[in-house]
Order: structure tokens, then C-alpha cells, then sequence
């Protein structure tokens, strides 16, 4: 396996395995050490494990939940060239939960996906929102927007708490199914401790 950080044109080769788990939990990291992360210039940043919630938790069902990912459909090669176009989305963890407590559900509503005032013409036409296969492993955020405002706070965006990992998109009922961030940390602790 290779990667390549945020900014940087340089490849690496992983030079061990993956630490992985299987369905039902399928998640998978790799550490990388401070060697490889600062042997080569980028823009990169980490996610400090204190970022990951204790627990998957809304204050209220209108929440913010947000991801970064990269599906399929935004990804193209071509004449030696990989094109990976990001996309962020934000929605709302659906209310009645599904038949599994380990996954709880954000809607994926291609129609009424809208972007933001920021995005640039190049981008809004070259990215695509039908099919959200490839999304899957991206970290989901709990915005705690709502939670802050209303209580009278001021949010930030250090206010976000990790809240779990996207899993896969179940076609059935248009929502991604989420990983609740407790059964990840249990995994991931299980593996390199607390």
C-alpha cells in the first residue's frame, strides 16, 4: 500500500501491514512514524486521538454531522495520473435508529445536495453526488454547532468531536451507516492500548 499527505506530491510505500478487522467491524489504520511524517514537506495534519469522542452522542437530532471523504465517482485515472477529489458533507443522523445499536444512520440525499458559497465553478462541475461508494472509513464528525449555540456559547470548529466511521451506504433505506465511535475506540485500544 502507498500514501501520499495533504500537499506533497511525494508517494510512500507502507512498509508494514495494516492493522484491519473484518466485518462486522471493518476498520483497518496504519501508524505512521514521526520518521515518516516529517522526512517529507506537506500540508497534512493529524486528528489527536483526544479529538475522538467517548461516546456517539447528539444533543439534539438536528446536529451537524460532517465528513471528508473520497467516492468513487470522484476519483479518475488517466495517462499515469490519479485525481482524487474530496468532498465534504453535512447532514443529519436519521431519527428512527435501524436494527443495529453498533451503527447509527446519516441521510444521503443526492438530490437535494447543495454546495457551498466558497466552491469554486471548476469544482462544482467536475464533482459528482449520486453514488456515495468509497466514503467508506472517513472519520464523522459531531459538529456540536447546535449543542453550542444553544447554549449561548460560541462555536468553533474545535468544538467537533469525532463521533464515528462511515462504514457503507445502504442503498434500501439513502443513508450511510456510521460505526459508533465507542466500538471503534474499543477496537483501536484493543490493538495499541489506551
Amino acid at each position: 500500500m502507498e500514501y501520499r499527505f495533504y500537499g506533497s506530491d511525494s508517494v510512500s510505500r507502507y512498509p508494514e501491514p495494516f492493522t484491519k478487522e473484518p466485518d462486522p467491524l471493518d476498520a483497518a489504520f496504519a501508524p505512521i512514524t514521526d520518521v515518516a511524517w516529517n522526512v517529507i514537506q506537506h500540508d497534512a495534519a493529524s486528528v489527536p486521538y483526544e479529538r475522538f469522542g467517548v461516546k456517539h452522542h447528539v444533543a439534539d437530532r438536528s446536529e451537524l454531522l460532517f465528513l471528508r471523504g473520497y467516492a468513487r465517482e470522484n476519483a479518475h485515472y488517466g495517462l499515469g495520473i490519479h485525481e482524487a477529489n474530496g468532498s465534504g458533507y453535512c447532514c443529519q443522523e436519521k431519527v428512527i435508529p435501524g436494527p443495529d445499536p453498533k451503527i447509527f444512520e446519516i441521510f444521503w440525499e443526492p438530490d437535494k445536495t447543495e454546495f457551498t458559497d466558497g466552491t469554486s465553478a471548476q469544482s462544482r462541475a467536475n464533482m459528482r453526488f449520486e453514488d456515495p461508494h468509497g466514503f467508506s472509513g472517513s472519520l464523522v464528525w459531531n459538529s456540536r454547532y447546535i449543542e453550542r449555540t444553544t447554549a449561548g456559547e460560541t462555536w468553533t470548529p474545535e468544538d467537533a468531536v469525532v463521533t464515528g466511521l462511515l462504514r457503507r451506504f445502504d442503498p434500501s433505506s439513502k443513508t450511510l451507516l456510521v460505526l459508533r465511535i465507542e466500538h471503534l475506540r474499543t477496537w483501536i485500544e484493543g490493538q495499541i492500548g489506551p
